[in-house]
C-alpha cells in the first residue's frame, strides 16, 4: 500500500507549483496521528472528562477537546508557509506574525463529536485548508469561497484511524498503521455509487 508522503508528494506536484502544500499536508497527519494516540489512551492517559471551561458555541469543553486542539496548534505553528489557524474552540484566529505575505490559513474542528468521548463512542477532527494575502501586519480577509479551498479532509477515531482528504481533484482515504505510524492508502479513489438504497 502507498504510504501518505509518498501519495501526497505526488498528488501536490500534480496539482500546485508549491511543496509548501505537502508540508502542511504531512502536518495535519502528524496531528491526526498524535490525536489518535490520545484517543486511544483515554483514561489511561488522563484525556476523559470536563473541563471547567467552555467553547466560544458556549459548550463545556472535554479535556480532550483542548489536548486535540493544543496539538493542532503546536503542529500548525510551526510551519513557515501558514499564515493563520482557525479553530473552533477559540474565540479569534491565531495570527502567526513570524510568517510570510501569503500563506495558508487552516480551518479545523480540532475533535468533532466530543460528546462521545466518554463513552467510547466515534470522534473526529474536520479541516480546510485555504491560500490567502494579508492586506497588512494585523489584518488578513479569513472569508472565501469553499470554490477557493485548496484541501479539504476528516479523520475518525474509532477501531482504527481514518483519514480521508481530498486535493483539488478527488477523494482518497488513509488508514494509520500503528505499528509504524504511517497513514497508508487503503480507500483511493473514492465515490458514491449510481444506485443505493441508503446514502449515510
Amino acid at each position: 500500500m502507498e504510504k501518505f508522503s509518498v501519495f501526497i508528494k505526488d498528488e501536490v506536484a500534480t496539482t500546485s507549483k508549491s511543496m509548501d502544500l505537502k508540508v502542511v499536508l504531512t502536518a495535519l497527519a502528524s496531528c491526526i496521528a498524535d490525536i489518535a494516540r490520545a484517543t486511544h489512551q483515554g483514561a489511561i492517559g488522563g484525556h476523559l472528562g470536563n473541563m471547567d471551561t467552555q467553547n466560544i458555541q458556549g459548550e463545556v469543553q472535554k479535556k480532550l477537546d483542548v489536548r486535540s486542539n493544543e496539538i493542532f496548534i503546536e503542529y500548525l505553528s510551526k510551519i513557515d508557509s501558514i499564515i493563520a489557524l482557525v479553530s473552533e474552540e477559540n474565540e479569534f484566529p491565531i495570527l502567526i506574525e513570524e510568517n510570510r505575505e501569503e500563506g495558508y490559513v487552516i480551518f479545523f474542528d480540532p475533535l468533532d463529536g466530543s460528546s462521545n468521548i466518554d463513552v467510547n463512542g466515534i470522534i473526529g477532527s474536520i479541516f480546510s485548508v485555504y491560500k490567502r494575502k494579508r492586506r497588512s501586519e494585523n489584518e488578513l480577509d479569513l472569508l472565501s469561497s469553499g470554490f477557493e479551498q485548496i484541501a479539504a479532509g476528516y479523520s475518525t477515531y474509532g477501531p482504527s484511524t481514518m483519514l480521508v482528504m481530498t486535493v483539488t481533484n478527488g477523494v482518497n482515504a488513509f488508514t494509520l498503521d500503528e505499528n509504524s505510524n504511517e497513514f497508508l492508502l487503503t480507500h483511493p479513489n473514492l465515490r458514491i455509487t449510481r444506485k443505493s438504497s441508503e446514502y449515510a
